[in-house]
């Protein structure tokens, strides 16, 4: 798989690059359109050619601002989701679509089109980029919350440390979780 997004970190400071290999390339030969214009045709022919020739121009623009909206999306994520690029899966904060669309000054539509089968390189691993956006499960502590990915890192972890000839309850399972600041119902 190729990401999208490609993310690292340079000194203390987190970068977002587009990944070149993965974007659409259009280009317009200007030395086409030197030759064309040196024809003599009829006006039908010109109003033809300069039509496409709007067309093309009109496409390359608009996969540019396609381009720059995933890079004002992805940058706004990693502002986001820090403690996510730096210590993994279970810092994953809870995060809705309103939150990245409201700070960049977007609809939420939009942000949900462009990060929609978007895969993001991280010094962590190969993410879908919907994965940065999780419903929000209560903390033990008053005001504080966990994603619901973060949740189910954590609980992975737990299972994954249980004794195989004794499974923890789902008693355990919840006291486990309280213990680790997660308010979770059985």
């Amino acid at each position: 798989f190729n990401p999208d997004v490609i993310v690292s970190k340079n000194n203390e400071n987190w970068e977002v690059e587009l990944n070149d290999s993965t974007l659409p390339k259009v280009t317009v030969n200007q030395e086409y359109i030197n030759e064309i214009e040196r024809l003599n045709c009829s006006d039908t022919d010109k109003k033809y050619i300069n039509e496409n020739l709007n067309s093309a121009k009109w496409l390359i623009k608009a996969i540019q601002q396609r381009n720059m909206t995933t890079l004002k999306i992805s940058a706004e994520i990693v502002n986001q989701q820090k403690l996510f690029f730096e210590k993994g899966k279970k810092y994953l904060k809870p995060m809705i679509l309103k939150d990245v669309a409201k700070k960049i000054n977007m609809h939420e539509s939009t942000v949900s089109r462009v990060t929609s089968e978007k895969l993001m390189m991280t010094p962590i691993g190969l993410f879908e980029m919907k994965i940065f956006f999780s419903a929000s499960i209560n903390s033990v502590n008053t005001g504080e919350s966990h994603s619901a990915e973060s949740v189910r890192e954590s609980l992975r972890k737990i299972i994954s440390d249980e004794p195989c000839d004794s499974p923890l309850s789902d008693e355990m399972l919840v006291t486990r979780l309280k213990g680790e600041g997660i308010n979770l119902a059985r």
